[in-house]
């Protein structure tokens, strides 16, 4: 089984128990510290962010503007009909559903609350699939909010058959559904429990993929964690003794 470390999750987890920690001023820096070096080790590549609001709406084909209000500049994502929606509220779901990724392709649709399900924090929308499971909408579009660039020979996370197919042929993993009749049965036409939309997943012949072997470098970062958790129990402890 492949395991990976979720930066997501685990940044989150500890933005959320340092909110509620008594203490979380003086362990803080050291938190963040931490994370960073984890990050580092981890990491082959430094990435720059792109905002999640303005990839999901310009991802759908909506215009994605950022217009000046007496609370501040906030991100607008303009519909073909002139009316708008909060960017932000638009992409965690609360709010114009029937715009979303999900009711486009025909899944439900729903605004979820769940830490560890959403992918940019607490709250998202998530596509019912016919199979009746549930997905984070952003990754099921294969979205990805670092930047990249497309023609690298890579295909990396955010890039997909639809834009970038020199990095991405039809067929391979890559979070979307192309549909193409190659040959090959596109596995994420299976995931997406929608089989049906490419030709070849129908044919009777099946298609080996290949499975990468677990990376055995997951034990330095359960041993980082683990360290990580000592360290702040130990600085929660003294905080209390001297206190």
């Amino acid at each position: 089984m492949k395991v990976q470390f979720n930066y997501n999750l685990f940044l989150k987890k500890i933005y959320y128990i340092m909110k509620k920690s008594t203490y979380s001023k003086k362990i803080l820096p050291f938190v963040i510290f931490i994370g960073a070096f984890i990050i580092f080790l981890t990491s082959h590549q430094a990435y720059s962010l792109k905002n999640p609001s303005a990839v999901y709406c310009s991802a759908l084909g909506y215009d994605y503007k950022v217009v000046s209000t007496p609370e501040g500049d906030t991100g607008k994502c303009i519909f073909p009909d002139n009316t708008s929606a909060n960017a932000w509220d638009f992409l965690r779901g609360a709010e114009s559903l029937d715009r979303s990724y999900c009711s486009r392709e025909g899944y439900g649709v729903k605004h979820v609350v769940d830490l560890e399900f959403c992918n940019i924090s607490d709250e998202c929308t998530a596509c019912v699939l016919p199979n009746g499971t549930e997905e984070e909408v952003t990754k099921l579009m294969g979205l990805s909010f670092l930047e990249g660039v497309c023609g690298d020979g890579h295909c990396a996370v955010g890039e997909n058959y639809a834009n970038c197919p020199q990095d991405c042929p039809s067929g391979s993993i890559d979070g979307y559904c192309d549909g193409v009749k190659d040959g090959k049965c596109d596995p994420d036409c299976s995931s997406h429990g929608t089989p049906e939309k490419d030709p070849d997943c129908l044919a009777t012949t099946t298609t080996t993929i290949p499975v990468n072997p677990p990376f055995p470098s997951i034990y330095i970062y359960i041993i980082i964690i683990a360290a990580v958790i000592a360290v702040a129990a130990f600085f929660l402890l003294k905080v209390r003794v001297v206190r």
